[in-house]
């Protein structure tokens, strides 16, 4: 019993881990860089740079659609788990960083399904679908920048 017990939190802490990882790797980088410019400049110049030659262009897009397409799992999955608080993590991974708050999430609801929490349907539902409008126009404006700037 102790045992299963044990591996059943392996999942959660792997995935705090990672949002461990996933904050301390990219604030060293955006800290020192962005925050002394002040905030409405610090984010210009990061979109800026997120931008600057291919590869960055190529990281931004892949990274959008991807936490646009766990946006869309995320509300949906604390819907059917009955979790609140699904804004915090896309807010946190607007501000702060999707490798941050998607691990958060994923360690909350595998402490939910380790709680034996009764699940539901899996819906969208009101505001989930603001922040999947928001993160599909996101994408296609990357997407659409992506395409005015084709190397070659």
């Amino acid at each position: 019993m102790m045992q299963s017990q044990v591996h059943s939190r392996v999942p959660e802490f792997l995935y705090y881990l990672l949002a461990a990882i996933g904050f301390v790797g990219t604030q060293v980088q955006f800290l020192p860089a962005y925050l002394p410019l002040g905030f409405v400049p610090s984010l210009i110049g990061f979109v800026k740079d997120s931008v600057a030659n291919p590869a960055s262009t190529f990281l931004l897009v892949d990274v959008l659609v991807l936490a646009t397409a766990a946006f869309i799992w995320m509300f949906g999955e604390a819907r059917r788990l009955a979790m609140r608080g699904a804004w915090f993590y896309f807010v946190g991974s607007l501000l702060i960083g999707v490798s941050t708050f998607m691990p958060l999430f994923f360690a909350m609801r595998e402490r939910r399904l380790r709680c034996g929490t009764p699940s539901g349907p899996w819906a969208l539902q009101g505001a989930d679908w603001l922040g999947v409008g928001l993160g599909i126009l996101l994408c296609l404006a990357a997407m659409a920048y992506s395409l005015s700037r084709i190397p070659g």
